[in-house]
């Protein structure tokens, strides 16, 4: 028995010196950047890459944009303060996490208003 106590005790001080030279740390909890996984996406385009023979879809998606029709509206959602600050034509309202389903609500409702969806 004491020899199988000292081969567990071996390899949690192996365990032990692999977690410090790695600098792992030790913790229970969540994450903030664990609760946001199921729904990471992205669309950034690096500013230094240069898209060519797209100008005129540009062009008149910006103007549809300014000018819009009535009842139009564009919503942006985002994690960061930042883009949230530079996007608001209105102030920028704080949410926590929406379930699946009140996600889905909400988009109907502003997508369709009060027409059905097909």
């Amino acid at each position: 028995m004491a020899h199988k106590l000292k081969n567990v005790r071996e390899k949690f001080d192996t365990i032990a010196m692999e977690k410090n030279k790695f600098k792992l740390t030790e913790g229970v909890g969540e994450n903030e950047a664990d609760r946001f996984d199921w729904r990471i996406t992205s669309s950034y385009v690096n500013k230094t890459e240069i898209i060519y023979g797209r100008d005129k879809e540009k062009e008149e998606l910006i103007n549809a944009m300014r000018v819009g029709a009535g009842g139009c509206s564009i919503i942006i959602t985002t994690r960061l303060k930042p883009v949230a600050d530079r996007m608001a034509t209105i102030p920028v309202h704080q949410m926590g996490r929406l379930s699946e389903d009140d996600s889905r609500l909400l988009f109907e409702r502003l997508a369709f208003g009060t027409r059905r969806r097909e």
